[in-house]
């Protein structure tokens, strides 16, 4: 694989994990139980 490639792949990964962390943040924000409602609506 060539430096561009890797480089966009690592990209998306970092985009990835900020909008998994934004999702988590926000989810911290209601209750347990809204919480657990959220994930199964997600997976």
């Amino acid at each position: 694989m060539d430096q561009m490639s890797l480089l966009k792949k690592c990209t998306i990964n970092e985009k990835l994990q900020e909008q998994q962390l934004e999702m988590l943040k926000y989810m911290r924000k209601f209750h347990l139980d809204d919480q657990s409602a959220i994930l199964e609506k997600v997976h």
